[in-house]
């Protein structure tokens, strides 16, 4: 009996402690939090560097093809959407990869932006099925992407209209 009486107080100091970690944890989170530190903000930030930059790219708009935001014209046509934030040789990149279907075409798509210091953005690559497509034919590939988005969402609103 002595081993598990030494067990079970073991196990009461180990619970003690975490439970006095998680007060002492709690407290500091409140106390920054009262002074205007965004603690959750920072923890996202340690977890997913780049997310501030992905959600800013997503919120954003190409106005030369639409100003829908790009988050929702690219996930609204390709299935298994996925974003990912990268720095490479100090410059910083938010990309695009999704799958698209219709009759027509089936493709993977990746876009990838590249994030300038003046605090915008350009498209910097725009490859379909691993093919990279050359300035002009990423236009042509563009404005198509943007235009089908908008002939699709109509299409759906007068479908669900009826």
């Amino acid at each position: 009996m002595g081993a598990g009486k030494k067990i079970l107080n073991g196990m009461n100091k180990f619970y003690s402690f975490m439970t006095s970690l998680g007060i002492i944890v709690l407290a500091v989170w409140f106390i920054a939090s009262w002074m205007g530190v965004d603690v959750q903000g920072k923890i996202e930030e340690a977890v997913e560097p780049g997310k501030k930059y992905v959600e800013a790219i997503k919120a954003s708009s190409l106005q030369q093809y639409s100003t829908e935001p790009l988050g929702e014209v690219l996930e609204y046509l390709h299935s298994e959407p996925k974003w990912t934030f990268s720095e490479s040789n100090g410059k910083k990149f938010v990309e695009f990869t999704g799958l698209y279907y219709s009759e027509m075409e089936n493709y993977e798509l990746q876009l990838k932006f590249e994030l300038l210091d003046n605090g915008t953005f350009e498209v910097s690559y725009v490859a379909v099925d691993g093919f990279l497509l050359g300035n002009m034919e990423a236009v042509v590939f563009l404005r198509k992407t943007f235009n089908d988005y908008e002939t699709i969402r109509q299409a759906t609103n007068q479908i669900n209209n009826s």
